[in-house]
């Protein structure tokens, strides 16, 4: 999602260097903006903050597959995305599941009668 720098291996790589025996490996996953109504043509398809679902298909599963076999007797890679749940569209994130070991809730915004509540910037402190 260009949230990072480096690749997948680089985070798997240095994470075997450190010891450890499992790491999930999780980017923004690919969440459509018609999800919440919102015009494709004006906004595009997927968010642009996080991958595309060919970015999905073709890289992102196929490089963390290259360090699971990689690693293979040394360290479980876990693959898997972090997204928001957005109800009613639960068959996309079964669908996005055949391809990963688990989901990671990155609940950056919801919808609340109808209107955006962002985490960052909307949340009241009590």
């Amino acid at each position: 999602c260009d949230h990072a720098t480096g690749k997948v291996a680089d985070y798997i790589d240095e994470a075997y260097k450190c010891g450890f025996k499992m790491i999930g490996m999780s980017d923004h996953g690919p969440m459509k903006y018609a999800f919440l109504g919102l015009d494709e043509k004006e906004y595009g398809i997927y968010f642009k903050s996080h991958m595309d679902y060919n970015t999905f298909k073709n890289k992102y599963i196929k490089d963390i597959d290259k360090v699971i076999k990689k690693y293979k007797d040394q360290m479980d890679v876990l693959k898997s995305v972090e997204i928001e749940y957005i109800s009613g569209h639960d068959d996309f994130y079964k669908m996005l599941l055949k391809d990963l070991d688990y989901l990671l809730l990155g609940q950056h915004f919801s919808y609340v009668n109808g209107e955006e509540l962002n985490t960052y910037f909307n949340v009241k402190k009590h």
